[in-house]
């Protein structure tokens, strides 16, 4: 029966006409039917996709006009009578202004209030990062763990919901297309510390532990989620901007003022009104939004661009409630990351794609709502302070694959980081310091400031003063001048980078010297550059004149031979040679005789008899309390005098061709210095662009080891200013300069004929001003200013040693393990004279810039030490580095040599190094050595040679 039935059925099925040919009219009638249906569903969807496509532009529209609706808000408050009342709160405003007014109009330049009309130009695509679920592919991230793996927190899926009961009705059960609850908890909880950290810190970089958590919330919006959810955070989401201001600002006036700004600009659009779901529906759109920073919060960049591909939606619009959540039925979508400025990388769309759309949002219209986002979603009306700390700390693993920001290991800190510090002294400190005149322009510039987050973030010398945030506001500083003067010059507008891994190294850059492939502890290095040791000062007899004694009356000394030991050896009454190989047998032996004397009488018979360096281990109150703490506790970290006689016109900047657009570029600098602190001032305007010619006298002792990295940039011409021919051919340089620098013993080139009287008369003479500076050590004020110093007395008689000691534990001073004062001191003289061009060019005149190691030092102290668990922390880490008063630099440098690539692997980073042919007398020779703190946008900064050799060239400038 089943075969007879089947036979029929295909008999049916087989039907043919008289003609025996199948039934035509059926089929076209078939086929008709379908065409229609076709027809009919294509414009079914057509219509769909062009009521979506509206609904899209409606919502961008709306977007762009609630974002301009938000910097008028930022205005009237930055305007209102309380800006006066709240400083910090003005502070913090004004940097909200900035962010949204300048990368709101994509990087064209303008201020607050205006409208930038420069068009934006197309952003250029980083390679996508592909969700799993969005393309189907058949390899998706390999080896990637879900991301309960990646981030470790019992709150997640704690089925009593604790979390939940603290913030007062945090929904820790919302649904994400059915994955566990508790994820959605995670995804609060990673974007809470992550917009923390984008606020406080503004990261450059995306880590790769970031991106792959990336991977795993990619899925969880849809478009017109997307677009609706970022409409809610620059309109209805502005209301928890009291919040903020109670908690962030701390300051009840704040508040006040916020409140009543925000009532007063827009009650319906900054309240969210007394809708019993509205609360709700703010909790869940947070939901959302937060899956939206995490897919493209990704750095300090001009515009982020997401390009989706359609797919089915039916997700209603923007006023969609609580109580009738969208459907799940997300489309697939690729986010693309933007890369650096002026690279090229072509993006890759999958080809199943069946159409794309692209949607550029400007980082600033989210960067400040982050917080109110973060806050809402933490409590919304019923936020308590505690709550929200405790959802920002509550993993001790950070699942961005850094801990350090919100748990670094000394307790006291909370989340102290060395870049907010950085960040804090450069703002707070150094540019409201009138005494350093820094201009409006600098000031502008330094607000386009980052500091480099890929950088280590807690302290890591094993220091109890803050010699990293110190160097790394320094170079701060001086690429906020680079950035000033290049905007000047070359109308460049652009974004600085600082490191602060680069800048601590630069305090100890010699270290990392490598010439010919050999690092400089190298014993054929070492006897290469020994030839300036004419003195014989690396002997061990000689070598250990220069540290610390304790004195007949119980104190203790800093001795320092210089680069000629022989009077402090004759002073002591000890033979200017002796060949002992035993470094402690010469310690005692200088000891014994050190210890028939009084401090007091040492320090005025070195210094005033002999003329040799020294000074007593003061502390810092001491210090301050002396008369010459007393002398120059008014000055700043350099000062500038204007010569009031010298009437000389405006000098305008050299014009030079170039592509490089570096700061000092034409400008002529004559270098007459010696070992550390005045070649580095030189260098860094080598570094800047400035042509720099090095006045050396071969005959004389010079510091090898350093001097083979001061010269990179420089000219060096051997010139004996004994002699008539040495001083005519200095003055043939400095007929032609724009800057001279003095480094050597206050007086000496005055007795020589070359001070900064003579120069300026040269000055006048030509008709066009010079920029005098001089570096010392002890200042130029007080009964000191006359007698000569090293970065060693320096930390002697400031009570930098002191500290030092104390924090091992010891009652005696202990001299730090670097020369962090005479590098520090480098930047600063450089950043004065910077100030001191900039002046010329724009009033003319001739300057003289002063600055000393004392100055610095007494900066760096006025900063702060490390608390007592950071400096327990630290010497923990670094346990081999526990020296004695007698231990010097050359007892000391080895240690931390050899101990760095364990303790701090990440200085040892290939990209913080440059390679340059060197000219130290080998051929076809080169060098690798640490590269710059500071990276601009457009701006290039490198050495136009490497190092070369006392008296290289001629005593003349190159032809231009």
């Amino acid at each position: 029966m089943g075969t007879e039935s089947l036979k029929q059925s295909r008999s049916h099925g087989s039907r043919k006409d008289a003609a025996g040919a199948p039934d035509s009219s059926s089929a076209r009638a078939r086929r008709e039917r379908n065409r229609q249906a076709q027809h009919v569903f294509r414009i079914r969807k057509q219509a769909e996709q062009l009521e979506k496509d509206r609904h899209i532009q409606n919502l961008e529209t709306e977007v762009e006009q609630i974002g301009s609706a938000f910097r008028d808000l930022v205005e009237a408050i930055l305007q209102s009578e309380y800006a006066r009342l709240d400083e910090n709160l003005m502070r913090k405003l004004r940097a909200t202004a900035r962010s949204v007014v300048l990368l709101a109009n994509d990087k064209a330049e303008c201020t607050l209030g205006t409208v930038c009309s420069e068009e934006p130009k197309e952003p250029t695509l980083a390679e996508p990062i592909v969700s799993p679920k969005a393309t189907g592919a058949v390899q998706p991230i390999a080896d990637a763990p879900g991301l309960d793996a990646q981030v470790h927190d019992h709150y997640a899926y704690d089925e009593s919901n604790t979390l939940g009961a603290d913030m007062d009705g945090l929904p820790s059960r919302v649904q994400l297309d059915g994955t566990n609850g508790g994820l959605s908890n995670r995804i609060i909880q990673a974007t809470l510390r992550y917009g923390h950290r984008i606020l406080l810190c503004q990261l450059d970089a995306l880590s790769e532990s970031l991106k792959q958590t990336f991977q795993f919330i990619l899925p969880y919006f849809s478009r017109e989620q997307v677009l609706s959810n970022i409409q809610w955070a620059l309109g209805p989401g502005n209301w928890l901007l009291p919040k903020l201001a109670s908690t962030d600002f701390n300051n009840p006036v704040a508040e006040a003022v916020i409140k009543d700004l925000c009532a007063q600009k827009s009650r319906q659009a900054l309240n969210p009104g007394p809708d019993p779901n509205r609360r709700t529906e703010i909790i869940l759109n947070a939901n959302e939004i937060e899956d939206y920073i995490m897919s493209r919060m990704v750095g300090y960049v001009d515009e982020d661009v997401m390009e989706l591909m359609a797919g089915n939606n039916s997700g209603p619009g923007p006023g969609w409630q609580a109580k009738s959540l969208p459907s799940r039925d997300f489309i697939d979508c690729d986010i693309f990351f933007p890369v650096e400025r002026q690279q090229t990388r072509k993006a890759s769309l999958p080809s199943s794609s069946q159409r794309q759309r692209t949607i550029r949002i400007s980082q600033s219209r989210l960067l400040e709502n982050i917080v109110y986002i973060s806050v809402c979603t933490a409590g919304g009306p019923g936020f308590r302070t505690d709550a929200l700390e405790r959802v920002i700390a509550l993993s001790a693993i950070d699942p961005y694959g850094d801990s350090s920001l919100l748990h670094p290991p000394m307790g006291e800190m909370g989340n102290y980081t060395i870049q907010k510090e950085a960040s804090r002294i450069l703002h707070e400190v150094l540019l409201k310091d009138e005494r350093l005149g820094i201009p409006d322009g600098v000031k502008e510039a330094a607000s386009r400031i980052v500091f480099d987050e890929s950088a280590v973030r807690t302290p890591f010398l094993p220091a109890p003063v803050k010699c990293t945030e110190s160097s790394t506001v320094l170079w701060a500083l001086l690429a906020a001048f680079g950035s000033a003067i290049a905007k000047q010059r070359y109308g460049l507008q652009q974004k600085a980078v600082v490191n602060s891994d680069v800048a601590t190294m630069f305090l100890f850059s010699f270290l990392f010297l490598i010439v010919g492939g050999r690092p400089t502890s190298d014993p054929e290095i070492i006897k290469r550059y020994s030839i300036y040791d004419t003195k014989q000062q690396m002997t061990p007899w000689r070598r250990l004149t220069t540290t610390v004694y304790p004195t007949k009356d119980g104190r203790y000394f800093h001795l320092h031979g210089g680069m000629d030991s022989t009077k402090s050896l004759r002073m002591l009454g000890l033979p200017p040679h002796e060949a002992l190989p035993d470094e402690m047998e010469v310690i005692k032996r200088i000891s014994e005789r050190v210890q028939r004397f009084d401090a007091g009488w040492l320090d005025i018979e070195a210094n005033e008899h002999w003329q040799q360096a020294g000074g007593i281990c003061l502390t810092p109150e001491e210090f301050q309390a002396s008369e010459q703490g007393k002398a120059i506790a008014s000055d700043g970290l350099y000062s500038i005098e204007e010569s009031s006689s010298d009437r000389l016109p405006p000098v305008p900047w050299p014009e030079v061709k170039t592509t490089t657009y570096r700061p000092l570029e034409g400008i002529k600098f004559v270098d007459i210095t010696r070992a550390i602190a005045g070649p580095t001032i030189a260098r860094l305007a080598a570094l800047l662009g400035a042509t720099v010619v090095r006045v050396s006298n071969t005959e004389l002792p010079d510091l090898g080891i350093v001097l083979y990295e001061s010269n990179l940039g420089k000219r060096d011409a051997h010139i004996d200013l004994k002699t008539e021919v040495g001083r005519k051919a200095l003055l043939n340089l400095i007929e032609d300069a724009d800057v001279v620098l003095d480094g050597y013993r206050p007086g000496v080139l005055e007795r020589l004929g070359f001070g900064p009287t003579f120069v300026h008369e040269v000055a006048k003479k030509r008709g066009k001003g010079i920029v005098y500076a001089r570096e010392n050590c002890h200042g130029w004020k007080g009964p000191w200013k006359h007698r000569s110093g090293w970065q060693q007395i320096s930390d002697a008689v400031t009570g930098i040693g002191w500290l030092f000691g104390r924090m091992w534990g010891l009652d005696e001073p202990v001299m730090p393990f670097l020369p962090n004062s005479d590098f520090q001191t480098g930047i600063v003289g450089c950043v004065a004279i910077m100030n001191a061009l900039d002046r010329r060019a724009r009033s003319g005149g001739n300057y003289l810039v002063s600055t000393s190691l004392n100055q610095l030092n007494r900066f760096l102290i006025s900063l702060g030490t490390h608390g007592p668990e950071t400096q327990r922390a630290l010497r923990e880490r670094w346990p081999d580095m526990k020296f004695r008063y007698y231990d010097d630099l050359h007892r000391q440098m080895p240690v931390l040599r050899a101990s760095l690539p364990e303790r701090v692997p990440e200085l040892l980073n290939p990209k913080y190094f440059m390679t340059l042919k060197a000219e130290l007398g080998v051929p076809d020779e080169t060098m690798t050595f640490v590269g710059p703190a500071v990276s601009y946008e457009t701006t290039k900064l490198f050495y136009n040679r490497g190092s070369c050799l006392r008296g290289t060239d001629e005593p003349e400038w190159p032809d231009e």
